[in-house]
């Protein structure tokens, strides 16, 4: 029996899965240039950078914000504090703060136990409250 024009049964699926064709496109695709590729990763990049702002750039610590004479909790354990000179450290069941004088510092606590990861906070201490009693905020220390 002669075949039908075209190659007989299966032969359409034969084309299909070897791609009639495709050899000669596959032949002019060439591998993209080193810089072809940098270009593209820099355009990547940028997008993503300008989709979504907050991965570009790194987020400021929380404000932490004490008296001057205050003590308040910071949670966590294990604290370290940049400039010990606006704030004193103590540390009971959860470290404490205490503002001494006005200014900024950068303080730290461990989370989940000292060798966890830690939380960063802006403190900022601020000038007592003159309408306090004596000039001075009230401790609230627990």
């Amino acid at each position: 029996m002669l075949a039908p024009p075209g190659g007989g049964p299966g032969t359409g699926l034969r084309r299909a899965l070897t791609g009639a064709g495709a050899p000669a496109m596959l032949s002019t695709m060439r591998p993209a240039s080193p810089a072809a590729l940098s270009t593209a990763l820099a355009l990547a990049f940028a997008l993503l950078a300008h989709l979504h702002p907050a991965a570009a750039r790194a987020e400021d610590p929380p404000k932490f914000l004490v008296e001057v004479g205050q003590t308040k909790s910071l949670g966590g354990s294990a604290p370290i504090c940049d400039d010990l000179s606006v704030v004193t450290v103590t540390l009971g069941h959860v470290a404490f703060v205490t503002g001494l004088k006005p200014g900024t510092t950068l303080c730290s606590v461990a989370m989940g136990g000292a060798g966890g990861a830690r939380r960063v906070f802006q403190v900022v201490v601020t000038p007592p409250d003159p309408k306090a009693p004596g000039g001075q905020a009230q401790s609230e220390r627990k």
